[in-house]
């Protein structure tokens, strides 16, 4: 059975229970980030507990839906999704948890931080982010770019960092590749619930994270209703990537139109959570090459994101965010 609090329980109740299509609590279709954090005050649940059930006409009828959303998580035989994920996830995480991960203070938007976390492996490596760095790049890289990915990534490895990436095609895949092989761990952030990998051919990947002590972790547990909402869950991802790390490595990007460029929604989150940024990029030998459009438009713009150097991989890895949190 998925581990899950009480608080969080009620919490996660609380998002699904709606009257005509409309979360009864948020009066919205959907109970967000933006609304938990409007509401939550000094991490107090009961407080929490009080506003919510002043919102909620019927709380009979709300606390027989807990119930059954309870039974769900329970009884992994009925076939809807709260099923699927308690077969698929370790555990379901909210800030009322003690294991919920530690997010800086340098995240100003509080409709960035997550407020449902289901996780598979180990929920404590994102306990202490000095020790993680994210590793991002393009899905379809040339060979000689993922050798020096490879490269790079095992010598933060050798310094006892544990690798963040999102399990995409590519670099991402690399990155996580080179940690399992090393027997180091890392950490996968889906886009997709943890009972849909995705990429498909990445779920012996995603076992073997786990098996050599790493982590999955979504932020999602229903599939996306769209291909809007599927491609609003790639970008919402990202961000993540970054703030779950001290700093973040760009591998390889192409610049915005002219392939997949993702890797510069991780970056930008990166420069505003204060993250050390650093890149792959030779301007000799890499600037014709469409594959690293984006490392040469950061480059030519001077805007603080160093070229790695052996110096910059010894500042990379002593790199600490100062602010550590207070999340609510």
């Amino acid at each position: 059975m998925i581990k899950i609090s009480k608080e969080t329980l009620f919490l996660l109740a609380i998002t699904e229970y709606t009257a005509n299509n409309i979360n009864v609590v948020s009066g919205r279709k959907l109970f967000t980030n933006t609304d938990f954090y409007k509401i939550v005050q000094k991490n107090n649940f009961h407080l929490f507990q009080r506003y919510c059930e002043e919102k909620i006409s019927d709380i009979n009828s709300f606390y027989v839906f807990k119930e059954y959303i309870e039974d769900c998580l329970v009884n992994t035989k009925k076939n809807n999704y709260l099923s699927s994920l308690s077969v698929a996830a370790d555990g379901l995480v909210s800030p009322f948890d003690l294991d919920f991960p530690y997010i800086y203070a340098t995240v100003k938007n509080r409709a960035d931080i997550p407020f449902l976390i289901s996780y598979k492996g180990d929920i404590s490596l994102l306990k202490n982010l000095q020790k993680n760095i994210a590793v991002v790049g393009l899905t379809n890289p040339d060979e000689s770019i993922l050798e020096r990915e490879r490269s790079v990534v095992n010598m933060l490895i050798e310094q006892g960092i544990n690798i963040v990436s999102g399990l995409a095609k590519g670099c991402d895949t690399t990155a996580h590749e080179e940690s399992v092989k090393a027997k180091a761990k890392t950490i996968a952030i889906l886009p997709t619930p943890l009972y849909q990998i995705y990429p498909s051919e990445n779920k012996k990947l995603s076992y073997e994270i786990v098996d050599h002590g790493g982590l999955l972790i979504s932020e999602y547990y229903t599939k996306p209703t769209s291909k809007f909402d599927a491609t609003k869950r790639f970008i919402a991802r990202d961000r993540l990537q970054a703030m779950f790390s001290k700093a973040i490595l760009l591998i390889a990007s192409y610049r915005v139109g002219e392939g997949d460029s993702g890797s510069r929604h991780a970056m930008a989150k990166a420069e505003e959570y204060a993250l050390f940024r650093t890149m792959l990029y030779n301007n000799t030998v890499d600037k014709d090459n469409p594959k690293f459009g984006l490392n040469k438009d950061l480059f030519e713009s001077h805007c603080g994101v160093k070229v790695l150097t052996k110096s910059s991989l010894e500042m990379i890895v002593k790199y600490s965010v100062q602010e550590q949190i207070n999340l609510i």
